[in-house]
Parts: C-alpha cells; structure tokens; sequence
C-alpha cells in the first residue's frame, strides 16, 4: 500500500519505469528498503539512492549526506547521485531550515517487470477488496 501511495506507476508514456520510491521521512524510506530486501530479495547492489535538495544548499551537500548515511545506515559513496532543485522563494513546505534534509528516491536497477508485479498485486488486491 505504501508503494500504491508513494511509489512510481506505470504510465501509458512511460511503460518501462522501474521501481522508484520517493520520500523525506527516514522511517518510511527504511521500512520500504527493508521490505525490498526481505520480501522482495533485492540486493543492496541493486539498490540506487538519489538525494534531493533544493540548490542554495548545493555548498553544504556533505551535511546532507551524512545525515542520511546515518538514517539510511548506508555508507557515504552510496549517495553519489545527487540533484538539485530549483529553490522557491515562498514556500509552504513544513521541513524547513534545521528540519530540511532534502529527499531520497530510492531506485531499483532492472525492475521493470517487478513494478509491473506489483501493480498487478495491487490491482489484485482491490479487486479481492471490491474496490473497484
């Protein structure tokens, strides 16, 4: 249900999207990565993790790596792939100033099929539901 929520879907434009979670809360980012790791077998290899941040914090980069090193409990060099979003002036974000540390999209390399797996559990998971 989380993935439902939070993850990425299959669009008729974009048919080969992979597993792709994105998040700021480290709980929720850890649950999903143990749940990759437990149910679904997906080796820490495999496993892609990209941080976010807006780029007036492009300076103090390191900080926010090793924020997440920390919560994630990966190392360093795991999060090599970063990018920076454009800052807005007025924001109505809550995690701002010391409660900001970006956001993480966890990835999956060659997971196409596994996200269509998953929407068909999804999809058969409603259907057993009623929903409809």
């Amino acid at each position: 249900m989380l993935y439902w929520a939070e993850g990425e879907k299959q669009k008729e434009t974009s048919v080969s999207a992979g597993i792709k979670f994105s998040n700021s809360d480290s709980k929720m980012l850890s649950f999903f990565i143990c749940w990759l790791k437990e149910y679904l077998k997906i080796i820490d290899d495999d496993i892609i993790l990209e941080l976010y941040i807006h780029e007036n914090f492009k300076e103090t980069k390191n900080a926010f790596v090793e924020y997440w090193s920390n919560e994630l409990g990966y190392p360093k060099n795991k999060f090599d792939r970063i990018y920076y979003k454009k800052n807005k002036i007025m924001t109505m974000r809550k995690n701002v100033n010391q409660n900001y540390h970006g956001q993480i999209n966890v990835r999956v390399k060659r997971s196409t099929d596994l996200n269509r797996r998953i929407a068909g559990w999804i999809k058969g998971f409603n259907k057993r539901c009623g929903i409809v």
